[in-house]
Order: structure tokens, then C-alpha cells, then sequence
């Protein structure tokens, strides 16, 4: 089971709240590139050009190398995060994330 679904999920906590705290997560894409676009790199810019003509409009990269993230890149698969549109409340973050004590 998810961390997010375990969370929401398990009691004591109010449905309610959170549903309302949940609504809150939103999921962003953190290596999309727009096709048909131009680019400063001659790799970005051929991927872009390629998307394009099948009709994308995004195509997704990631470092070859891990450990130097601004090196040279090749395509992979979305990668996804979950943020926050707005910060929790102290009370709402114990909910979530209460202390063991």
C-alpha cells in the first residue's frame, strides 16, 4: 500500500479532514520537455523535433549519469512528484505526520 494511501486511509483520523488535506497534493512532472521547441542542446532539440512529427507534446529525459545531473541525458519515462499546493497547518501536519512518543 502507498505511503499517500496508508496515510489517508488508516484511522483515527476524520474522513473529512482528510479528504480536504488530500486535495491539497497535486503531481508534477519533473522531466518533461515541450516538443517542438528549440533547444540550446543538439540532443534536446533532435527528441524535440521527433516528438513533434509523431504528434507529442512532451517528450521525457533523465542524466545518463545519475551523479552529474547536467551531463548528457536520454529519453526515459515520466518521472512524477507529489507537492503541495498550499502549506499544512501545524495541527494538519501532526495528523500526517505525528511524532512516536
Amino acid at each position: 500500500m502507498s505511503f499517500l494511501k496508508k496515510i489517508f486511509l488508516e484511522p483515527p483520523y476524520p474522513e473529512k479532514d482528510l479528504l480536504d488535506i488530500k486535495g491539497k497534493f497535486i503531481k508534477v512532472c519533473t522531466n518533461a520537455h515541450q516538443a517542438g521547441k528549440t533547444y540550446r542542446k543538439a540532443d534536446l532539440n533532435k527528441w524535440s523535433e521527433e516528438a513533434y512529427e509523431r504528434g507529442e507534446e512532451f517528450f521525457y529525459t533523465e542524466p545518463i549519469n545519475p551523479s552529474k545531473p547536467f551531463g548528457g541525458l536520454k529519453l526515459s519515462e515520466p518521472n512524477y512528484i507529489y507537492e503541495l499546493k498550499k502549506g499544512l497547518t501545524e495541527e494538519e501536519f501532526e495528523r500526517l505526520f505525528g511524532r512516536d512518543e
